[in-house]
């Protein structure tokens, strides 16, 4: 054991690969674990309709975010090892998203309006308008953030500013009870606050970045690959951002809040095969003469974690959603075994994005997430009627589809891996 403690110590601290993945998977999950913990606080203080409001605005929240981004934090992890202008390029892609947060935000608080949306009948809309603005940008910011440390190979950074988040974070609700599912938003904002706080005064110590005037010629060079990006994230955050909205309006309110926490925790699955596809993503835009190498090694590690660990959810599930109460272990346990198989299928949609990114293949990048996201949507709105449970199906079978897409789309890539590894063998 004390042998392969040392191995498994050399190899984080030697392959930038693995410390990386390991850093944004430890990020992630700790942002997903007090996610967790945030909700089940939540759940005790709060009315199940006020978390079902406030998840479909914060769903929205997180669609208004990739919005803004305009595909730029994936051109950061590409582009910025290569640029011999890092402060204007950072510079630029800030500047661009903090406009389009501003933009994307405002025109969905004056749809609320126009559409006479209850929310806006609250007591409290205006400084609801203020923090709901205050947030996308917010959040814009610390993804962004985010890539750069990524591209840098300073992840470490990253999961810093996520154990401050989400401590700030579990604390707020205690003091926003009386504010009802608005409070929810005005605890997740502040939280923000003090991650983007932190996080700036990071990026300058360890990148060395600095902001100066922004330049749009380096955006322009990058344009089809951002497009690319940015349409092909848009479909990627639709399912995750519609299907509350989707639940909300064809079951209510109280569906939804037990609808969305499987979810949530399902999301600390995905951290697995996200962080690993991150990370491959940044050694690869360094040195693509390893991908086939790298993206070996990211799978396996992926699956070593995975498989595991919807074995433990699936079995222990009903316990841990007891937390949040028993009508949430009651109605929810079946859906959250159900999406924890799903999360199994959806793994390789992660490693199967990336690949179309470090090839620049921008036009099947944005058909596969639409795939995937119009796929689940499809079938998530068609089932709705009949339960939580046909819901669920529906999200498995829109990722079983993409994942077989995928097959398709890389057969040649996946025939020369076999094929390799074939011949090593021998």
């Amino acid at each position: 054991m004390k042998k392969y403690f040392f191995r498994l110590q050399k190899h984080f601290l030697e392959s930038s690969l693995f410390r990386n993945s390991t850093y944004i998977m430890l990020s992630t999950g700790i942002m997903s674990a007090f996610g967790f913990v945030f909700w089940l606080i939540c759940s005790r203080l709060f009315l199940p309709a006020d978390i079902g409001v406030a998840t479909s605005l914060i769903s929205v929240a997180s669609l208004l975010t990739t919005m803004s981004l305009f595909g730029l934090n994936n051109a950061v992890v590409r582009f910025l090892p290569s640029s011999n202008d890092r402060d204007s390029f950072v510079s630029s892609v800030f500047g661009i998203s903090f406009c389009g947060s501003i933009i994307f935000s405002s025109a969905f608080l004056l749809w609320l309006h126009v559409t006479h949306n209850p929310i806006v009948e609250s007591d409290y809309i205006i400084p609801l308008s203020f923090v709901f603005i205050l947030y996308i940008i917010f959040q814009t910011a610390l993804i962004i953030m985010d890539a750069v440390f990524i591209a840098d190979r300073k992840a470490q950074y990253i999961f810093g500013k996520s154990v401050l988040l989400s401590f700030v974070k579990i604390i707020t609700p205690f003091f926003l009870i009386s504010f009802g599912a608005i409070g929810i938003v005005y605890g997740i904002t502040m939280s923000s606050v003090v991650a983007v706080i932190t996080g700036f005064s990071w990026l300058f110590f360890a990148t060395k970045i600095k902001f100066v005037r922004p330049r749009m010629k380096h955006l322009f060079h990058i344009r089809v690959f951002a497009m690319g990006n940015y349409f092909g994230s848009m479909f990627g955050i639709l399912p995750s951002s519609l299907l509350p909205i989707i639940i909300l309006s064809r079951l209510g309110a109280v569906e939804t809040a037990y609808f969305y926490i499987p979810f949530a925790i399902v999301t600390l699955l995905n951290v697995i095969p996200s962080a690993n596809a991150q990370s491959l993503f940044a050694e690869v835009s360094n040195n693509e003469t390893a991908l086939e190498e790298h993206l070996r090694k990211s799978i396996a590690h992926s699956f070593i974690m995975l498989v595991p660990a919807v074995l433990v959810i699936v079995t222990m599930g009903s316990f841990a959603l007891s937390f949040f109460g028993l009508a949430y272990a009651k109605e929810g346990i079946n859906v959250l075994r159900i999406l924890s198989f799903a999360s199994i299928i959806g793994s390789l949609n992660y490693f199967g994005d990336i690949l179309l990114n470090v090839k620049k293949r921008s036009r099947e990048y944005i058909f596969m997430n639409a795939l995937n996201a119009l796929g689940i949507l499809a079938f998530t709105y068609v089932t709705a009627p009949y339960g939580l449970e046909s819901v669920a199906w529906g999200y498995f079978v829109g990722q079983l589809v993409t994942m077989i897409a995928y097959l398709f789309v890389h057969k040649k890539m996946i025939k020369d891996m076999i094929f390799l590894q074939h011949s090593f063998q021998k």
